[in-house]
């Protein structure tokens, strides 16, 4: 993801595993795959009811928020699908998608390179709505 990332708006089943459906794809300015290897990744989903540009984990904390590493088979996080290309994927977990009640919630996506990089600066990199659908809903 760049700086002109695609917003994407994004639909989770509440109660269910989610993330299957996303690719996180990481480019670098000139629009090359940046490699992500060693990369701390962040993906928080929040209230969208807040819009305040200044607002911190403190003043408006995330109702989800997942990291990298995730352990494969463990409690969600974001795994690299192949880091040198810049691929990742995000992944909730029941416990988590049963946090979002139905309304609406905006997330973002922000990465700091890994060691050695030139710069160590976290970076929002995507954002885009997140549409809930409850279980009651769902339910026939």
């Amino acid at each position: 993801m760049s700086k002109d990332a695609v917003r994407q708006d994004l639909t989770i089943r509440r109660g269910d595993d989610w993330g299957d459906e996303v690719t996180l794809t990481f480019l670098n300015g000139d629009g090359t795959p940046m490699d992500i290897t060693g990369a701390e990744i962040w993906f928080s989903i929040r209230d969208a009811a807040v819009r305040d540009p200044l607002a911190t984990d403190a003043t408006h904390p995330p109702i989800v928020q997942i990291t990298s590493p995730a352990v494969v088979g463990g409690p969600g996080g974001i795994l690299p699908v192949d880091a040198a290309a810049g691929t990742a994927r995000p992944s909730l977990t029941p416990e988590q998608t049963k946090l979002l009640v139905q309304k609406r919630y905006s997330y973002d996506v922000q990465i700091r390179p890994g060691v050695g990089a030139l710069t160590g600066k976290i970076k929002t990199t995507q954002w885009g709505a997140v549409e809930p659908l409850s279980e009651q809903t769902l339910s026939t």
